[in-house]
């Protein structure tokens, strides 16, 4: 028969086991990434969960930049074209830039969106929302924090952003300990579309 002391240290155990286990589950790692390009895709499972297309968008495009790496790779994209198609969204493959020379993101003659400024534009007539994640602070690749900014693009007057303050675990990877720094340009007057970190253009 156990003893009373020894059930007692084998719950114990199995106490701080599961507290392990459920630590790491709360972080978001891939095998196959570095420790920078998972911090990325922490950050994107955080903005964009694949259940849930928040955001009602019909075309959806994603862009990154301040990452030491220029392209998001392929794992990543996998992940949110899987997240557009439970959403009932086109992914975007295009750039900006692209998206514009395409007349994806064009002037737009809606009411709505010229109240925001003259030759307003806008991504697929208000249907279309374009991230960009750009490292903003920290060095994933040395470091265990790092800041990671977002941008929610519209039209170049119907925009939002936030920073997600990201930590490192190495008991299984990347998450989102805070959110902070949101903002919408719509509640700014001041606000400078073309000195805004994101696609704006």
């Amino acid at each position: 028969m156990f003893n009373a002391k020894f059930i007692k240290r084998c719950a114990a155990f199995a106490a701080a086991m599961l507290f392990i286990v459920v630590t790491a589950l709360s972080f978001t790692a891939c095998s196959k990434l570095t420790k920078e390009e998972d911090a990325l895709y922490a950050a994107i499972k955080e903005v964009c969960p694949k259940s849930n297309n928040h955001s009602k968008a019909k075309y959806l495009a994603f862009a990154i930049e301040g990452w030491s790496f220029s392209e998001m790779p392929s794992e990543i994209i996998s992940y949110l074209q899987e997240y557009c198609k439970q959403g009932n969204a086109a992914y975007m493959p295009e750039s900006f830039d692209e998206l514009v020379a395409k007349g994806y993101i064009a002037v737009t003659d809606d009411d709505y969106f010229n109240e925001f400024g003259e030759n307003e534009k806008v991504f697929f007539g208000g249907e279309g929302k374009f991230f960009t994640f750009t490292l903003k602070e920290g060095d994933p690749v040395n470091s265990d924090k790092c800041v990671v900014k977002v941008t929610e693009y519209i039209s170049d007057h119907d925009c939002s952003w936030f920073d997600l303050e990201m930590e490192h675990s190495s008991l299984g990877g990347w998450k989102c300990v805070k959110k902070s720094n949101v903002g919408h340009n719509q509640e700014n007057n001041d606000y400078d579309p073309n000195g805004h970190t994101g696609p704006i253009k």
